[in-house]
């Protein structure tokens, strides 16, 4: 299985207190699907840890190819499945007394005599454009919705590059960013931004489409972003630059892997924006090798950009009610919408809960 960028995690340096350390968190765990890591980062065979919602989480792939989320504790004994677990056929194998599990999490083999009748904490997974999705509820309530039902103008996308990092903040800093439409021209550089069809909220999914040129050199290069939001998951930007016949996929991913702490995962791959004249397999690996050659550079300043967005997610704390200046952006109407994510306590009332919590 080919690797399209490295596994190695970075850590977002302090330049001053990151937020997280400035008081109890803001923000509890969101419902909905989020990023647990990227396809190629697990070779049949393979076991990897993760960090997910302040927890371990263990991923594993079969020799065929599945691919499984459990939680990490052996229900045996309490033995870190993560931790010197194997990969046996289709079966994952606990290291401290070789019972194996099945991909529905069922132990379905012992050594030394009948499987005792225990059972892993399977979680829901996705792979869905070379993403993992894992699932998430606090109330351990199975998916109410899927990713593919709302994300639109992905069906090429694959293969992406990525990059992730480990920093401050929240899920939802990363989506409520995108309608914070000042700060793109401010912080990002970007000119003449206008917004081609406002925010639209539709259940657990977000769209907004926006139009926006950057300065090259001499010229000013204008493209069209459909911005689209899965849940509290982050954001997937998608861009069209007609003049060269490409279309872009850009996922910003953010997982909480601890209170007031997050996994940003930027992931970006290229497509032909034409896929009706299809072609044959030489072609076909021909297109592939040049879409890989331009996808570096256009990824290149997508992390550029993204770095500026970091250090701000790193350090700031977020603000319930924030104190909004006209020209803003919609910022209220997508919290309000954020709200459905968020566990609200027993009996209580979520619209009066999050009033009082002025979210």
């Amino acid at each position: 299985m080919r690797k399209n960028s490295t596994a190695r995690v970075h850590r977002f340096p302090d330049e001053a207190r990151p937020g997280y350390r400035s008081g109890p968190p803001a923000l509890p765990y969101p419902n909905g699907w989020f990023c647990a890591g990227f396809s190629d980062m697990w070779a049949p065979g393979s076991v990897h840890t993760v960090p997910f919602m302040g927890e371990d989480l263990v991923v594993f792939r079969t020799a065929r190819g599945t691919l499984k989320a459990t939680r990490p504790y052996c229900p045996h004994l309490g033995a870190h499945l993560g931790v010197g677990g194997t990969v046996r056929d289709e079966e994952l194998q606990c290291p401290f007394h070789h019972l194996r599990y099945s991909t529905n999490g069922d132990c379905v083999h012992s050594p030394y005599g009948p499987a005792p009748d225990i059972s892993l904490s399977m979680l829901p997974l996705r792979e869905e454009w070379g993403i993992v999705w894992v699932w998430h509820h606090g109330e351990n309530t199975g998916p109410t919705w899927e990713l593919s039902a709302g994300l639109t103008g992905l069906e090429h996308a694959r293969d992406p590059v990525y990059q992730i990092t480990d920093l401050g903040g929240y899920p939802q800093d990363v989506s409520e960013n995108v309608v914070d439409y000042t700060h793109l021209t401010y912080l990002h550089g970007l000119i003449d931004l206008e917004v081609v069809v406002p925010p639209r909220y539709d259940g657990p999914f977000g769209r907004v489409t926006m139009r926006a040129g950057r300065r090259i050199g001499p010229v000013t290069a204008k493209s069209e972003f459909l911005n689209q939001f899965p849940g509290l998951a982050g954001a997937n930007i998608n861009v069209e630059m007609r003049e060269y016949g490409l279309y872009s996929v850009n996922w910003l991913l953010a997982t909480p892997i601890g209170p007031g702490r997050m996994r940003y995962s930027l992931a970006s791959s290229l497509e032909f924006l034409d896929h009706s004249d299809a072609p044959g397999p030489v072609g076909a690996l021909l297109s592939r090798k040049v879409l890989r050659l331009l996808q570096y550079p256009i990824f290149w300043q997508t992390r550029k950009d993204a770095a500026r967005d970091l250090g701000v997610f790193h350090h700031k704390r977020f603000t319930a009610p924030p104190r909004l200046a006209g020209g803003d952006g919609p910022i209220g109407a997508h919290r309000k919408w954020s709200r459905q994510f968020y566990p609200t306590p027993d009996g209580q009332d979520p619209d009066a809960y999050f009033a009082r919590a002025k979210l």
